[in-house]
């Protein structure tokens, strides 16, 4: 009997980790057109469906990788008229596409991309988030096909990327009602025929404020004096405001639990501040932002004077009661054009605090 014979005979019915071993063993010795039958008689069956099969389907590919089975195999193999020879290659293309030169990624990509709506959505994945393929704009009539085609949301996000800014004018009636209106934004936003309304960034960030400040960053735009700080300190009063109790932060693998216990606080830990401070970074604001130190290293400071004030008095304040205080301080040292935002709740909830005497 024939090795690739006998595995099929007997690996559904594998029972001992011996036999296991012997029947992948035998995959070494077979050739091209075995392991390839191999894994086409196991995807029949079901990939998963026995205790061996998906083991000995990748062992399979590890051989066939090691026998140099051509990339230009495996396209051709996605015309094929059998079924399972067609998703065995869909496969294997998928899992050897980060190892391969950038030329044959565009090969694959470009196959894919004119294949099903599957394999087009692999492609937009692998081009979209960059993580695996370096864009090619050779691919931009491929594309331009597909988008004009389909006009599907993934696709139109790539067009947005990487087609020409004069593209995305031309089609902007098609472009405009998009899910990616902030990534359009980005790219346009220094175009004389693009005009950007500020109010449909929320739907990327559900607040037009954020979004305003990331695509002037990213856009390398301009923005007026005090506006960003002013997004940054109402970011804070309102975080303040919708978080009665202790807040679920964590950075770096710590919860707020430790910076209240060591009085590490800092607004910057709030929620999208990081996002924030990148921003106006990004925008040179270098002003603003040694402000913004200045005056969140102060708070700090006036929280731990307290917190060492009631101790000193042998009063020991739990997790709620210390951030209670930390609200109360911001509350009091928040610059004055920003009072306005901070809830009644937070003023007076300072008043349920131990008194002390600074």
């Amino acid at each position: 009997m024939k090795p690739l014979d006998y595995i099929l005979k007997y690996y559904q019915e594998s029972e001992n980790e011996g036999a296991d071993s012997v029947l992948k063993s035998l995959v070494f010795t077979l050739n091209h057109e075995e392991l390839k039958t191999l894994q086409r008689k196991i995807i029949q069956c079901g990939r998963y469906r026995y205790w061996l099969s998906n083991d000995l389907y990748e062992l399979a590919d590890f051989v066939l990788e090691r026998k140099n089975e051509s990339i230009s195999s495996l396209l051709s193999d996605l015309d094929s008229n059998d079924n399972a020879t067609r998703l065995d290659a869909r496969f294997r293309l998928r899992n050897r596409f980060k190892g391969q030169s950038h030329e044959t990624q565009t090969q694959i990509i470009r196959a894919f991309l004119h294949g099903s709506k599957e394999d087009r959505r692999w492609v937009y994945e692998n081009c979209n988030y960059i993580n695996h393929y370096n864009w090619d704009d050779s691919l931009l009539d491929d594309f331009k096909f597909v988008w004009e085609k389909y006009k599907e949301k993934q696709c139109e996000r790539i067009i947005i990327q990487h087609f020409p800014v004069d593209y995305l004018i031309e089609n902007i009636a098609s472009l405009y009602p998009s899910e990616n209106y902030e990534a359009l934004s980005i790219r346009l936003r220094n175009h004389p025929l693009f005009n950007l309304e500020v109010e449909r960034l929320k739907e990327c960030y559900g607040n037009h404020d954020l979004g305003f400040l990331h695509v002037q960053a990213k856009s390398h735009g301009t923005i007026e004096k005090g506006k960003a700080s002013e997004i940054l300190y109402k970011l804070i009063a309102h975080f303040i405001n919708v978080n009665k109790s202790v807040p679920c932060i964590y950075r770096n693998g710590v919860n707020m639990d430790y910076f209240l216990m060591f009085g590490n606080l800092s607004t910057a830990l709030f929620y999208d501040m990081e996002f924030v401070l990148n921003c106006m970074g990004r925008l040179g604001l270098i002003d603003e932002l040694l402000a913004y130190r200045k005056w969140d290293n102060k708070v700090t400071r006036i929280y731990k004077k307290r917190v060492r004030i009631w101790k000193k008095d042998e009063i020991f304040l739990s997790d709620a009661e210390k951030w209670k205080l930390y609200c109360s301080v911001i509350a009091e040292y928040i610059p004055r054009q920003y009072q306005h935002l901070i809830s009644g709740y937070v003023r007076s909830a300072s008043a349920t605090l131990p008194d002390f005497n600074e």
